[in-house]
């Protein structure tokens, strides 16, 4: 085991750890997995970027930059969901139609603020 790993969850002696360590680990994983019901996204419903809860996130900190500029400066904007081919199954993740990046930037549901329509 590396010692980044071993010492983030193992304790030293590659036992699992019983302490404040799984307690953080399960805070972080709470935050990446949200509680909410099921309701998967519909092509054509009219979305926004959820901006506070991308920015919260861990990850963001040293995230993709041009991923960074393109949140940034599309926080206002109002998207429409499509599916790429293998997003159409389980419908949890998107990308907007309306993005004009070479390469799509695919949302995750909990990322995305649904509008009224």
């Amino acid at each position: 085991m590396s010692k980044k790993y071993n010492d983030s969850l193992f304790g030293k002696n590659g036992r699992l750890e019983t302490s404040e360590k799984i307690k953080n680990w399960v805070k972080l994983i709470e935050t990446l997995v949200p509680d909410v019901e099921p309701n998967p996204l519909r092509e054509g419903e009219r979305v926004k970027l959820n901006y506070d809860r991308i920015v919260a996130h861990p990850f963001w900190i040293n995230g993709n930059l041009k991923y960074k500029e393109f949140v940034e400066s599309n926080k206002d904007i109002i998207f429409t969901i499509e599916f790429e081919e293998k997003q159409k199954k389980d419908k949890i993740q998107c990308v907007l139609k309306e993005d004009v990046s070479l390469c799509k930037w695919i949302f995750n549901e909990c990322d995305l603020i649904r509008l009224e329509e």
